[in-house]
């Protein structure tokens, strides 16, 4: 079966994912470090919360003296693709032109944004 990218992951899951991301690899203490530079939390609420990645499959670890290294299993523009695919399968029944037009109609897009979307329609057209 294939494995759902968006099985349970919550905002301080999240959250921590991310900061792995920007770290490269990082003990539990660095993350936590990372994340306290924004807001307070608890080191055993990171230490659990990463724990909980590891076993959903999103972080893996390896053993450097008494510290676990962790580090992400997807990069994050992997990540992103995947959980787009299956926003699109699921929630627009496959429809990747849905999913297009439901952003269309509910962003209010700058001109720069306009002009950034004609672009990358004028790519594809080149690749076709």
């Amino acid at each position: 079966m294939k494995r759902r990218i968006l099985q349970s992951l919550g905002e301080a899951e999240w959250e921590i994912l991310q900061a792995i991301w920007q770290l490269g690899e990082a003990t539990v203490s660095q993350v936590h470090e990372h994340i306290r530079s924004q807001r307070d939390v608890a080191y055993t609420t990171i230490m659990t919360l990463m724990k909980r990645l590891s076993e959903k499959g999103y972080l893996s670890y390896t053993v450097r003296g008494q510290a676990y290294v962790y580090h992400a299993n997807m990069e994050p523009d992997a990540f992103k693709n995947a959980m787009v695919s299956e926003v699109v399968e699921k929630i627009f029944n496959g429809s990747s032109l849905a999913l297009a037009q439901t952003l269309f109609k509910q962003e209010t897009f700058s001109e720069a944004d306009r002009a950034e979307i004609e672009s990358l329609l004028v790519q594809i057209r080149k690749t076709e």
